[in-house]
């Protein structure tokens, strides 16, 4: 559907990660899709007649995003695997979940056996994901402030994107419209300025300005530049004698 429609890719040992900000990031192994969830199964009963579930010490609150699974039919009314919001949490034993932040408690008609689980989502959204140096970068631009996500040097594989992350600067109004690599340095392209940032120490650099809503877009390098559109035209970034 339109709603999953992947947004940005990156490769990381021959498994390709896609983000698309609306949903948790995902990977293809060239056989299965799948979404990334880092929360373990918890098992939950539901009562259609409240809309309550109930799981002992859950640890959710208001706005904690969770997906159902179960071993048989799920209820009229619950997607499988579509992220809900925690909308209520009427103890440390129940909660009640929404299609969005904020809206009315979700109605479901039937409950379902034999067994069912839900999983805490803890990945963050990314709309922009890039390969450098053995990590997965990602960037998402409905956050305040705007960070950088990153994994452990070297990972397994390319889940836990949130094992770090770094503050793109002070400006967080200004989003992060693109990740690209240059000379094992991530650049982050916002809508105002562009910023060099090294996750080693971490720092971030303003490195070029430009001005325009949605400026800093799209960008690939061409020998030694970083080519990328700004609100007009086509602009560069082009490496200095003697600056990294």
């Amino acid at each position: 559907t339109t709603r999953r429609t992947r947004r940005d890719f990156a490769q990381y040992k021959n498994i390709v990660y896609m983000c698309n900000w609306v949903d948790p990031y995902c990977k293809y192994d060239g056989t299965t899709l799948s979404n990334i969830w880092t929360g373990a199964p918890t098992a939950v009963t539901a009562d259609n007649a409240t809309d309550v579930f109930t799981a002992v010490a859950h640890g959710l609150t208001t706005n904690s995003e969770v997906f159902f699974t179960t071993t048989g039919t799920l209820p009229t009314g619950i997607t499988n695997q579509q992220v809900y919001y925690v909308n209520t949490v009427p103890s440390v034993d129940t909660f009640t979940v929404s299609t969005t932040k904020g809206g009315t408690t979700l109605n479901f008609t039937t409950n379902w056996t034999p067994t069912i689980s839900f999983t805490a989502v803890t990945e963050p959204r990314i709309r922009y994901i890039q390969y450098l140096a053995d990590r997965l970068f990602g960037a998402w631009d409905d956050a305040n402030p705007i960070s950088l996500y990153y994994t452990n040097a070297a990972p397994a594989d390319g889940t836990n994107i949130n094992q770090n992350t770094v503050v793109v600067w002070w400006d967080e109004a200004w989003v992060i419209n693109w990740l690209n690599e240059y000379s094992q340095i991530v650049i982050a392209f916002k809508d105002q300025r562009t910023y060099a940032v090294n996750v080693a120490t971490p720092s971030v650099d303003t490195i070029d300005t430009q001005t325009g809503w949605y400026s800093d877009r799209c960008t690939t390098s061409v020998n030694n530049w970083l080519v990328f559109f700004n609100e007009r035209w086509i602009d560069t970034l082009v490496t200095r004698d003697g600056v990294s």
